[in-house]
């Protein structure tokens, strides 16, 4: 699956990453930061045209599926820079398993 992260800053800018499974998801970020426009490393507060929090990318995993946990991480998904960790899921599962949540919950 293809899973696009788009700036929200500069609408015109984003970044595809391929053979996305559902899951946590390590790729490496090519390039120079300015050529993403993005930060991903949640610790950053500063807002402008290069560099701002991944917050503010609106990411696309299709219908089906969501983004979340966005983080910058090392190659094996720990500390370190220069790769993006985000991790897959089935909307559908999700609200299903939600709404099991809410019920078990309501029958307590």
């Amino acid at each position: 699956m293809k899973v696009t992260a788009t700036s929200t800053f500069h609408s015109a800018l984003s970044v595809a990453f391929t053979d996305c499974h559902e899951g946590i998801n390590v790729r490496r970020l090519r390039g120079s930061r300015a050529q993403y426009c993005l930060d991903y490393s949640h610790a950053n507060s500063h807002v402008c045209g290069c560099g701002y929090p991944c917050f503010m990318t609106d990411w696309d995993a299709g219908r089906r599926y969501g983004v979340e946990g966005v983080a910058e991480c090392g190659r094996d998904g720990g500390q370190g820079r220069g790769y993006i960790a985000f991790e897959v899921f089935d909307r559908a599962e999700r609200a299903e398993a939600k709404r099991e949540f809410y019920e078990q919950k309501g029958r307590e």
